[in-house]
């Protein structure tokens, strides 16, 4: 049994591929690894080299970046063509989507990342409906956070970045919308990396559970920004500062706030249950000071 996951050298690919490797043969696909960039797993899966699962988690994960036409060729005509070959091959495909793809107020708000997420997702629809026996599912995934995000760069979640801020001796700022006295700040589903790779773990090859081509994947929980920042101090003492958005950000594609529906994904996981947030951004922290 030999699984294929993509995107192996980021964030979450990496840390799955250390997860799964005591249980399975796994194959690493990414740009980063000599010989095993993602367009050549497509070619040994067309000339049957016997992958029996991909879990697909490569992908242009910039979700502010603006060029549609770029994320359109890495993520939606990727997973089209990576969905297509595994489908003629009834090899089980695992995609991951992302929360982005609920927008803030409507589908119109979509940033150039969740529209081509929503795409992907659409896409495995339509395909699997010409091979109805191909197994298939897509998760949109929460604010994933959690040991290795110094690989995201500036994408890095609120959790992760605060924690650094403090870390490094700097204060943590807090965007937040004025509404008369008050001060209203964004919030999010926030998923420890542990956890994620758990979930897939459990479901990766349920196939006959599969019975949603889309479930949501989070704690189903929701914190905001501000709480975060008042964990990592309670952890490390620093400076909190609360701004306004600055202008450069459009607030039109800004999420105020999400949270993961998960009872599709305890159908599959009724055991699932979230590790406490508090905890996680402790482990994060004792792990960091340590290195």
């Amino acid at each position: 049994m030999t699984v294929a996951i993509t995107g192996s050298s980021g964030f979450i690919g990496s840390n799955l591929l250390k997860h799964l490797v005591p249980q399975l043969e796994v194959v690493g696909f990414d740009f980063k690894e000599p010989g095993l960039d993602p367009w050549s797993l497509i070619t040994k899966i067309d000339e049957g080299v016997g992958f029996t699962e991909v879990l697909h988690f490569g992908a242009n994960s910039n979700a502010q970046t603006k060029n549609l036409g770029d994320l359109i060729v890495n993520n939606f005509e990727y997973t089209k063509t990576l969905a297509a070959a595994c489908a003629k091959r009834r090899i089980p495909l695992l995609f991951a989507s992302s929360a982005a793809v609920y927008g803030n107020l409507n589908k119109d708000s979509l940033s150039a990342y969740a529209e081509s997420k929503r795409m992907s997702e659409e896409i495995l629809i339509q395909i699997g409906k010409e091979f109805p026996d191909w197994k298939k599912i897509s998760l949109r995934l929460s604010n994933v956070f959690g040991e290795g995000e110094e690989k995201k760069g500036s994408m890095q979640s609120i959790p992760y970045r605060f924690l650094m801020n403090s870390l490094n001796n700097q204060p943590i700022e807090i965007w937040s919308v004025k509404q008369g006295k008050d001060r209203i700040f964004s919030s999010r589903d926030f998923l420890y990396i542990d956890d994620l790779c758990r979930i897939v773990s459990e479901i990766r090859n349920k196939h006959s559970l599969w019975t949603e081509p889309v479930i949501d994947v989070g704690s189903g929980t929701t914190r905001s920004f501000l709480e975060i920042a008042n964990i990592v101090v309670g952890l490390s003492r620093t400076e909190v500062l609360l701004t306004d958005f600055p202008e450069s950000v459009d607030r039109r594609h800004y999420q105020m706030t999400t949270r993961a529906n998960l009872d599709a994904l305890l159908k599959i996981f009724p055991t699932f249950k979230a590790t406490e947030l508090d905890d996680a951004i402790e482990k994060i922290f004792m792990n960091e000071v340590a290195k």
